[in-house]
């Protein structure tokens, strides 16, 4: 990476704050190449999967960074296992449709 990037990604890192309940309710950010290595081969068995439910502090951040034009963009995302979010519209509140 050019040189100050590292400093910028750093420095605009999101803080998260999450509700005193939140693995109670559901499950906190994970290692998305975990979950990767175990089910790239048959997805299929990716079942629903409320963990972990304690907060792992090294649970990676994850971005993206393009420079064009003059222009720095910076997109940063999480994985959960799972997204428990009842009362989204038409039912797109689970990662995984329930049959």
């Amino acid at each position: 990476m050019k040189d100050g990037i590292q400093e910028v990604i750093a420095d605009y890192a999101p803080i998260l704050h999450f509700h005193p309940k939140e693995g109670k309710f559901c499950c906190y950010p994970s290692d998305a190449s975990m979950i990767f290595e175990q089910f790239s081969e048959d997805w299929t068995e990716f079942k629903v999967d409320m963990t972990p439910n304690v907060l792992d502090s090294k649970a990676p951040c994850y971005y993206e960074y393009w420079n064009s034009g003059g222009f720095v963009q910076l997109r940063y995302w999480f994985w959960y296992n799972y997204n428990r979010f009842p009362r989204a519209l038409f039912g797109k509140g689970n990662h995984l449709r329930r049959k």
